[in-house]
């Protein structure tokens, strides 16, 4: 547990004239830049700021230097009133306290009101580039025209467990099956080692697997990993490890951590399991790891830094479910709740179901009591909930048994929740979480000699986490509850269960640029399209369109083309009285479409973010469509200002993947280098396997619990792999993100200008399937196998590094050496611990049903070039149904679209709704067929009068939007059999030569693309008899 070490507590008195404030420990400061100086004095004790005239606001700072060192956090109170803002910040000095090193680019700020507030800042120290932090200097500023009353400011520095704050290695260069005696170079990055070449490795979640590495399988297998860390200057460091089974880790050839006599103490292993701190060297620092396996099938090392260190070490996974509740339907429920509908969180707008609980509520399953898992495992008793808010002061206590507690506590005026876990009275562990990043999961979790607090926020994506000793062994049995104190809640999937520390199973070898500056005309990317704005209008007829889905002009006005740049505006006004929104103003904007998709490639534009509440503006790519395989499915937000509105130079970022009826969500949310009132530059680089973020032609850093990265950074492999062309997209968004409008005004969404740039790929290897399932309709736990046909670029000859299976665009299953081929069963055993079974931001668990897996296939090179094959369509469980009113449609002969085997859903049938339908339910109308999502299905019986080769003609309906190209799967008998193609506008597709025995058949139509199918009829034609 942190040392709380209190280094001042005072009152401040402050002097009109400038020598007697210096005196007192505080000063204004005197940078020219903040001339015309503001005004001062003392009243009654209390220092007041006003007529700040200068661009760059005021300054005043310490003149007092506190220690700390990079790790440890600040804390400062202070009592304010005024108008705007007041923001603290750390200035930092050597250890002597003589060398100036910088300011710490991190600042606190509170909004001032006109009544005095306590309010508190909370500042993280760390290094800047010209040395290791030794001391600080606390500063308070504020921007032009504040006026700032301060009063009684109090400065607490709190000692941090981990030191220094430089990126830990994600890259680790491995040597597989070494000879174990082999005394190998620590302090050097090996070419080879035992005549062996090392592969390339990234961590997941801070571990490296070896399953299936070693051949043959054994205790004492031994690995060798090596990685560098550039260092500036000498700092402290820690670091963390911990192996299944052996390690010795050296750090610039000195030992630092050793467990080849012992091995790991803890499983499953994780880089908190052991903990040193060594003094990095200024300049190139080299980590050698010798690892050996013991007799764990799946053997893997952890490894971690600082940041992991603060970040993820006491990450948890739900494993069990006790009791669950999801507040959607009405029930006999503890306290009563009233049930209530919001959005998830800003950024998106989907309904979700909460209950309200009054003050002095307890949040509870009736009844039930509980008890520690058994002593010695690594599971931990869990209880927890997804906080949306509290609605005013007071506190959230999560109650295991009499003596232990976990209060969250809302104090008027601050933006922090004040976090802390007590036994009895005494507060053994703390933190701040801040307001504005709910909604958030809060996890309590505890054995029977430690606990682990989670919050982590869906609205940054951020894991804020605490986790200490302590002694549970007389719990004994408990009851567990939530009690609210004096405030009243909104609350949604509350449970209690069992959790595990996070360890992933294993470790997916994979390369991404991260690219740290990118500009795509030196990188050799062609332009392909563009909007200067150089024009007197929007052009709508050529470049741009409302929307993809609805073609009718709509507010178009809003939209401007004034001196080079374009204006997208948005109005407020009152609500009509008439009007069932609950929104006090209503804003009208629009959106910008382009007329045409895109694929992979770099896309940026020049721009001002907005500021006011009601609406947002938004970058952003997308389709229509819910599978990110063959249709839509995946949208990139490259950005939304949403996360603005609360005065934070702050912007959102998100990606958001659909694969039928299960949709998962990520994001970042990233600081501005300057303010909003300045232009950037925004980008993107997609390319197979990487979606990055780049502002100023700078790769944004930011981190967030999904991720791996110090990035704002997606990957194919740990998020989606998505296939489809998209839209681009530069729009105003109205609606409930970020808050409500407060008035009658407009705010204009400013743009420069857009650009695409497109991905090269004349140096991608080459991948198809050589062989694939003799059938595309499966049952639960029956076998499926592909086999690949891989090659090395003609171009470029690279080797080939990785070949994966992909299903929906989720990772199932990789391979690093030939044979390429792949074996699986569809079912929760198989699919629990992959990529497709995880929730997202939603929370809400992946459903495996009847909708389609389309499976595909990529390879990646050394140089890490992706291609990938084309998909291979399989469904799961299919029934088959009744033919359509008792009796199969004969052939030759024309089959109406409608007429469709009854049965209803996941039988005969499949419509596409987020979270499915019941089985047995049938959604689709007899009145006209649209098969509308990629993925939705039906099936027909047909009864073929003669063998033969017959054409299919697939008849098609006009629609309200013609913009994309069709395409439909045909399966007969549960064997595919081709595709039916059309281009955008065309109204009928055939395929020329499928082969039907006389008899009956099963005809299963699959949608494969953005918009739908639109099918009217199915003509079948005898071409050959036989």
């Amino acid at each position: 547990m942190p040392r709380l070490l209190l280094l001042t507590c005072f009152i401040c008195f402050f002097s009109v004239r400038l020598p007697a404030d210096m005196s007192q420990g505080w000063s204004a400061n005197r940078w020219d830049g903040y001339q015309p100086w503001a005004k001062h004095e003392l009243m009654d004790g209390v220092l007041h700021i006003y007529d700040v005239e200068s661009k760059h606001g005021f300054g005043w700072r310490s003149h007092r230097l506190y220690e700390a060192q990079s790790g440890d956090s600040v804390q400062i109170s202070a009592k304010v009133k005024g108008r705007g803002t007041v923001a603290f910040q750390l200035q930092y000095f050597a250890p002597d306290g003589k060398k100036w090193l910088g300011v710490d680019p991190h600042s606190s700020s509170a909004q001032l009101s006109d009544e005095w507030q306590l309010r508190s800042f909370s500042l993280p120290v760390s290094n800047l580039d010209k040395g290791a932090t030794g001391k600080f200097m606390p500063t308070f500023l504020g921007r032009q025209g504040t006026e700032l009353f301060i009063d009684d400011i109090k400065i607490e520095v709190i000692e941090g467990k981990y030191r220094g704050d430089f990126l830990f290695p994600m890259h680790w260069q491995v040597f597989i099956d070494i000879n174990k005696d082999l005394q190998s170079p620590l302090l050097e990055l090996p070419q080879s080692l035992d005549g062996k070449t090392a592969q390339s490795f990234s961590l997941d979640s801070g571990q490296i697997s070896f399953k299936g590495l070693f051949e043959p399988a054994k205790v004492g297998n031994c690995a060798w990993l090596y990685a560098e860390l550039e260092a500036p200057f000498a700092c402290d460091y820690s670091i963390g490890a911990g192996a299944d089974y052996f390690m010795k880790l050296h750090v610039n050839g000195e030992t630092i951590i050793d467990t080849l006599d012992s091995g790991n103490a803890d499983f499953p292993p994780h880089f908190s399991n052991y903990v040193k701190t060594v003094r990095l060297r200024q300049g190139k620092n080299i980590f050698a790891v010798k690892f050996l396996t013991g007799g764990n099938a799946s053997p893997a090392i952890s490894l971690g830094g600082p940041h992991e260190l603060r970040q993820l070490s006491s990450v948890l996974n739900v494993t069990e479910l006790f009791q669950f509740d999801d507040y959607v339907s009405p029930a006999q429920r503890s306290g009563d709740p009233q049930l209530i509908v919001g959005i998830l969180t800003d950024g998106m707008e989907s309904k979700y179901h909460y209950g309200y609980y009054k003050a002095g509520s307890s949040i509870e399953f009736a009844g039930k009591t509980w008890r520690l898992p058994t002593r010695g495992g690594d599971a931990f008793f869990a209880t927890g909930l997804r906080l949306r808010e509290m609605d005013k002061p007071g506190s959230m206590i999560f109650k295991l048994g009499e003596k232990f507690n976990l209060e969250l506590q809302q104090i008027d005026n601050n933006p922090n929740l004040q976090v802390s876990f007590r036994e009895n009275e005494k507060v053994l562990e703390r933190m701040e979480f801040p307001k504005a990043a709910l909604p958030a999961d809060i996890i309590l979790a505890a054995n029977h000699n430690q606990y682990h607090v989670n919050m982590l926020s869906i609205q940054d994506s951020k894991l804020r986490a605490f986790s200490a000793a302590a002694d549970f062994s007389e719990l004994g049995e408990f009851t567990s509850s939530v009690a609210l104190v004096n405030c009243g809640a909104a609350v949604s999937n509350y449970f209690t269960g069992l959790a595990k520390k996070e360890m992933k199973s294993n470790t997916v070898p994979f390369k991404l640029a991260l690219d740290e500056s990118f500009d795509p005309v030196k990188a050799g990317w062609n332009l392909i399209w563009q909007d200067e704005f150089n024009g007197s209008e929007v052009d709508w007829e050529n470049t741009w369109m409302n929307s993809p889905w609805n073609p009718i002009p709509r507010n178009r006005e809003q939209a401007s083309v004034k001196n080079g740049m374009l204006h997208i505006r948005c109005d407020f006004s009152k609500r009509p009285e008439d009007s069932k929104d609950k929104r006090p103003y209503i804003g009208k904007t629009v959106g910008l479409y382009s007329q045409k998709r895109f694929g992979y490639g770099y896309y940026e534009a020049r721009l001002k973010f907005t500021k006011k509440p009601g609406w947002w503006a938004a970058f952003w790519m997308f389709d229509e469509g819910r599978n990110m395989s063959v249709g839509g499915g995946y949208e990139l937000d490259i950005f939304e200002d949403y996360s603005t509105r609360r005065g934070a130079a702050v912007i959102a970022n998100n990606l958001h993947v659909t694969y039928g009826p299960n949709m998962r969500s990520y994001g970042y949310h990233f600081e501005l280098p300057g303010s909003l009132d300045e232009f950037y530059v925004i980008g993107c680089k997609w390319t197979p396997f990487e979606f990055s973020t780049y502002l100023n032609g700078k790769l944004v850093k930011t981190s967030a619990r999904h991720s791996p990265y110090n990035s704002c950074t997606y990957d194919a492999i740990n998020h989606g792999f998505g296939t489809t062309d998209l839209y681009l997209s530069i729009s105003g968004q109205a609606g409930n993100s970020g808050g409500w409008a407060t008035g009658e005004y407009s705010e204009e969404y400013l743009v420069d200008y857009v650009r695409a740039y497109e991905y090269p790929r004349e140096r991608d290897p080459s991948i198809r399937f050589s062989k694939t399932p003799p059938k595309s309709v499966f049952k639960s736990a029956e076998q499926l196998n592909f086999e690949l046909d891989v090659r090395p670029s003609a171009k470029s000859g690279s080797p080939i590094k990785t070949v994966y299976l992909f299903d929906g665009g989720n990772l199932i299953d990789y391979k690093t050496k030939a044979p390429y081929s792949f074996s699986l069963a569809i079912d929760q055993a198989t699919y629990k611990d992959t990529v497709w079974a995880s929730a997202g931001r939603s929370g809400k668990p992946a459903n495996l049903d009847s909708y389609p897996h389309f499976f595909r296939a990529a390879v990646q090179d050394e140089e890490g070039m992706v291609a990938y094959t084309e998909i291979f369509p399989v469904i799961c469980d299919m029934q088959g149904g009744q033919p359509y009113q008792g009796a199969a449609a004969k052939v030759p002969g024309s089959l109406k679209a409608t007429s469709f085997d009854q049965g209803g859903q996941n039988i005969a049938s499949y419509k596409q709704e987020r979270g499915g339908f019941p089985d047995g339910v049938e959604k689709f109308s007899r009145k006209a067929m649209h098969l509308r999502e990629a993925g939705e299905w039906v099936n027909y019986s047909i009864e073929a009068e003669q063998s033969g080769k017959y054409q299919v003609e697939l008849e098609r309906r006009e629609y309200r939007r013609d913009e994309w190209p069709m395409r439909a799967l045909l399966l007969i008998d549960g064997v595919y059999v081709g595709d039916f193609l059309a281009e955008k506008g065309e109204l009928k597709a055939v395929l020329p030569n499928v082969s039907l025995s006389k008899g009956k058949h099963l005809i299963t139509l699959i949608s494969a693309c953005s918009y739908g199918v639109w099918p009217e009829s199915l003509q079948f034609t005898l071409n050959t008899p036989f």
